[in-house]
């Protein structure tokens, strides 16, 4: 499928505009036309949001950027096999795991899907499902070769690693954002776009949560992902998304767009691009109403950095708003 690429900028974008940097004007009044440069996104606070668990939970655990090398084992290697032992050991153990994109460590080549295999060997011995996504380091092709089951449950006709995952308390809904391998900004495509808005649609009474490689910015300032102002045209109106999970940034953070979608920014589970970074995978608990956050760091260094952070759902099941 043929995609236009305009020039990326830095990762350092989004992360001012998470944090409010500048001036944000009024919001206008449907959430679904509020313009792109105008929106001021709110920092969440764990525990900030009036939000009291019930019921029982189901627990899945998120990866990002495990940056899998298939030349030798190094850092991102035992990072990603500590980050297995945890979830295996856990009191309530996930029932699935999600990584959002970047398997690979640089440019997907097909020794490190290999390596990528191997080691995630033991959640499937587990039992556990595990479900990915593609990054600008991975290799679409590479990917699908090492791993035919991948293709096989990917959505059929737009030829992305795209799927529906139900859950208990929500389905998750995993997009692809792999352009050019190694370059450019990511695209999730005219295709994928169609295919999401029919999916949303198609459930419209259950939470939806959604999970993406690239940093999605919807104050506009950010390109790193070079349609993510049409995904938010798509996810605003619809009041059955409830949150956005992705990676690219390796740096942890939690911001709320002004329609109250979450927008969580995983940590990276290879390595750290930033000084306040760290590696880490997350425990999502997923309730009825909401989920609850548990934000593992690995290193030692960084463990007092955990944290539990309460995500409350927006309300409204159905329609657009």
């Amino acid at each position: 499928m043929p995609v236009t690429f305009e020039p990326s900028s830095s990762r350092r974008s989004f992360l001012r505009a998470a944090v409010g940097v500048g001036a944000a004007a009024a919001l206008a009044p449907v959430c679904g036309c509020v313009p792109a440069g105008r929106v001021r996104l709110t920092p969440t606070s764990p525990g900030a949001l009036p939000f009291q668990p019930t019921g029982e939970p189901e627990h899945v655990a998120l990866l990002s950027d495990v940056h899998v090398s298939g030349r030798g084992r190094g850092n991102m290697a035992e990072y990603l096999d500590e980050a297995i032992a945890q979830v295996l050991s856990r009191p309530q153990r996930p029932g699935r795991v999600l990584v959002a994109g970047d398997c690979a460590h640089l440019r997907g080549k097909a020794e490190d899907y290999e390596a990528y295999v191997r080691q995630m060997r033991p959640f499937e011995d587990a039992g556990l499902a595990t479900h990915v996504t593609l990054g600008n380091h991975d290799h679409r092709d590479n990917f699908w070769s090492a791993l035919p089951a991948a293709h096989a449950n990917a959505s059929a006709g737009i030829e992305r690693q795209a799927m529906v995952v139900p859950g208990v308390h929500a389905d998750w809904f995993l997009l692809d954002s792999l352009g050019q391998t190694n370059r450019g900004p990511g695209v999730i495509g005219d295709n994928q776009l169609g295919w999401l808005e029919a999916e949303l649609d198609a459930r419209p009474q259950r939470p939806a949560l959604v999970v993406v490689h690239h940093d999605v910015d919807p104050t506009g300032k950010d390109r790193s992902l070079s349609d993510g102002a049409r995904l938010f045209d798509i996810l605003r109106p619809r009041r059955n998304v409830k949150a956005v999970f992705f990676g690219h940034t390796h740096v942890y953070r939690v911001v709320t767009d002004p329609c109250g979608i979450h927008l969580v920014n995983l940590p990276a589970l290879g390595y750290t691009l930033w000084m306040r970074s760290f590696v880490g995978w997350a425990d999502c608990r997923v309730y009825a109403d909401g989920a609850v956050l548990d934000v593992r760091p690995l290193r030692r260094k960084d463990r007092k950095r955990a944290e539990t952070r309460k995500l409350r759902w927006r309300t409204g099941a159905t329609g657009l708003t």
